[in-house]
């Protein structure tokens, strides 16, 4: 027994299930915009609401028909029937996709209901009121705001109208229903009315909730897009910049070691020369030379071809880019600067001075990259004297000058050129800002310097200038212990 109820409890449930689901199928809205799918979305239920009870209301006629025959009083079954009809073919309408036209005509229809009521029985009836309330609210729902107000007017010049022909004896309603006593019937016509106007209300507010539910996850999905898009273009664009950054850089490399290519070729010819002549020697030396001799010729044949040897590490040091990080000496790489900017400076009448040198001090890091720095702050020094003329007493010269503490490595490279602008001071530092022509300058070379100084380094690269007096460079890097 109870298995069996059991079973039936589950094919009830599962009927009730399928029923919703096809109501559900024969109300869904089609259209796509959001605000018409709400509309559409009501329009069918209170249709399908309609077509349900006037389909009802016929069987109930015609119940009533068969029931009393002759003496019956109420409408015929083919009103009731005309009236399910009409309403059926509303909603295969609004199916097919003439929703807004549909709901014109069902505003309309209880609008005509509402003025036939108050015609017939008065125009203070309630019931033809309260209809006139739920064609206000349909109005606004289904259609727009705008309708609302329109049809809002409308009703209020009815309502004007038929009180006016009303008092003016011009329509005689039946107003027997004033001297009845309230019935149990009135009470059920109020209360489904009202019923109507909540279910509408209800409708809508709660696809109005939808709509602002789905537009607030959107939204929220939108942020989180926007920031994730936000976070991704900065990577991207910090690493361009870091791309365009090496390109510039190796670049500079090789604008400097142009720059420097004729100083150095013209300094290796020397000890080339030397150590030729000395081989040659060497070779015509009779045999009957002493050993010292040919040793002598060696000995000056190998310092020659060191320093051959010497300038070419100098100048690969200027094109090459080594990821190394050891132990260095700091004036052995201002060293190698200065003879590889030396002819350089003699070209310009400029003077290379080491005012003080560290003996025993060592930084952490890569050399090459540090040998970078200085040979970029000494070159840019170099540049400073560019169509200056100073005076007799004055020399053009760049010093470079070190010095240490127990935390950290300072060394200046000053000079006596023509200075800073004020102007031009916030942006020396800048990719690309450069105040010499284009064919002198590339504007990169004072960024790379700050860069390796403070990327590679963990320093700090400061300046002093004074348009006309020169300006002075100050790199202070920590010595990790």
């Amino acid at each position: 027994m109870d298995t069996f109820i059991k079973g039936k409890r589950i094919i009830l449930r599962d009927l009730f299930k399928k029923s919703i689901h096809f109501l559900y199928k024969n109300i869904e809205p089609k259209s796509e915009n959001e605000d018409l799918k709400r509309r559409e979305f009501i329009l069918n239920v209170l249709l399908l609401g309609s077509v349900t009870l006037a389909f009802f209301a016929t069987i109930f006629a015609v119940v009533d028909y068969i029931n009393f025959g002759s003496s019956f009083k109420g409408d015929t079954p083919l009103i009731s029937l005309g009236v399910f009809t009409f309403f059926l073919a509303l909603f295969v309408l609004s199916r097919r996709g003439f929703y807004v036209v549909v709901s014109y005509i069902f505003v309309a229809i209880y609008f005509v209901a509402a003025t036939h009521t108050g015609y017939s029985w008065g125009v203070d009836i309630p019931q033809g009121l309260l209809i006139y309330v739920l064609v206000i609210i349909m109005s606004g729902i289904l259609v727009s705001t705008r309708f609302a107000v329109v049809v809002t007017m409308i009703v209020s010049i009815t309502v004007l109208l038929l009180g006016y022909f009303q008092n003016s004896s011009i329509v005689h309603p039946n107003l027997y229903w004033r001297d009845e006593m309230f019935k149990i019937e009135d009470t059920v016509i109020f209360v489904v009315t009202f019923g109507v106007i909540v279910l509408v209300s209800w409708l809508s507010n709660r696809e109005i909730e939808k709509s602002l539910l789905r537009a607030r996850a959107a939204e929220r999905d939108l942020r989180k897009e926007r920031d994730s898009l936000e976070i991704k273009v900065k990577q991207r664009t910090s690493e361009l910049e870091r791309l365009q950054f090496e390109k510039t850089e190796q670049m500079q490399r090789f604008v400097e070691f142009g720059r420097a290519s004729s100083g150095l070729f013209h300094d290796m010819v020397n000890p080339v020369q030397a150590a030729i002549l000395s081989i040659e020697h060497l070779k015509n030396v009779a045999p009957t030379s002493s050993s010292v001799d040919i040793k002598k010729y060696i000995n000056e044949a190998v310092v020659q071809m060191e320093k051959a040897r010497s300038f070419i590490n100098t100048a690969r040091s200027q094109i090459t880019k080594q990821e190394i990080s050891i132990n260095f000496d700091p004036e052995e790489q201002i060293a190698i600067v200065f003879q590889m900017l030396s002819f350089r400076a003699k070209r310009e009448k400029v003077q290379l001075i080491r005012s003080k040198h560290l003996t025993g001090s060592a930084l952490s890091g890569n050399p090459l990259s540090f040998n970078r720095l200085v040979a970029g702050l000494v070159s840019n020094a170099i540049d400073s004297y560019d169509g200056v003329v100073l005076e007799k007493d004055n020399l053009r010269t760049v010093t470079v000058t070190s010095e240490k503490n127990e935390n950290s490595l300072k060394f200046s490279v000053a000079d006596n050129g023509k200075g800073i602008n004020k102007e031009n001071q916030e942006r020396i530092f800048e990719l690309f800002f450069t105040t010499k022509g284009v064919e002198k300058g590339t504007g990169i070379g004072l960024a790379i310097c700050k860069e390796i100084t403070e990327k590679e380094f963990g320093g700090t690269l400061s300046f002093k200038s004074d348009e006309g007096v020169g300006a002075v460079f100050v790199v202070e890097i920590p010595i990790k212990k």
